[in-house]
């Protein structure tokens, strides 16, 4: 409701002229709009990924609570820091190259190890996202995933496979190893026999031995 007095010629008041405006529509727009900014805001604060804004010259301009808790920050401490100084030195180069990749335009990934607050390493999955261009963010967008442990499964599993490899391989023993329908899948040695492991693969157990042992 706009309201304003109405005063004749002689300068005495002659009542008022009101507008009545129907803003349902408008304030139902409004507080949708809020509800969306409570829902997403909602879903950045308990995110256990994390979300950091970097300027232009990767500076940090902007920590989501998942960020500070991944890093160990508190609140607005690692503002205006280089993103770069919490990465691992051998970790700076690919870091610098995906920065460089994502400034023209476009979405990149990079994996890079990234020190907390308490001196510890963690391996990050990081998508960086170029959003310099878009006026209600202005800035180079990284999503954060720690993945530390793993990578640090991966890595067992690999040390695991190289022992039992040179186990396999350096054995004494002859080793067959054969799928469900008796056929040869691998060998440790490379003859056996009157035969090679290569002409053994994919052979049938039982037609390679000797008629009289075939039965046996």
């Amino acid at each position: 409701l706009e309201a304003a007095p109405i005063i004749e010629s002689n300068g005495q008041y002659n009542g008022a002229a009101a507008v009545v405006l129907d803003i349902n529509e408008r304030k139902r727009a409004q507080e949708q709009l809020a509800e969306k900014e409570r829902y997403f805001r909602a879903l950045i604060e308990n995110s256990n990924d994390g979300i950091v804004v970097l300027n232009r010259d990767g500076t940090v301009r902007y920590d989501s609570p998942g960020a500070l808790r991944l890093m160990g920050h508190n609140l607005g401490e690692h503002l205006g820091d280089s993103v770069f100084s919490s990465i691992h030195p051998e970790d700076i180069q690919i870091a610098q190259d995906a920065f460089s990749r994502v400034l023209p335009g476009g979405t990149v990934h990079a994996e890079v190890r990234a020190r907390r607050k308490n001196g510890t390493w963690r391996v990050m999955d990081s998508q960086l996202t170029n959003l310099l261009d878009d006026p209600a963010v202005r800035g180079i967008v990284v999503n954060l995933r720690d993945i530390s442990e793993r990578k640090e499964a991966e890595n067992a599993l690999k040390e695991n496979e190289a022992l039992l490899r040179a186990q396999f391989v350096n054995s004494p023993d002859i080793i067959l190893i054969l799928d469900r329908d008796l056929k040869y899948v691998k060998i440790n040695r490379i003859r056996v026999g009157p035969y090679t492991s290569e002409g053994l693969v994919g052979e049938d157990t039982i037609a390679v031995l000797p008629p009289s042992e075939q039965e046996r």
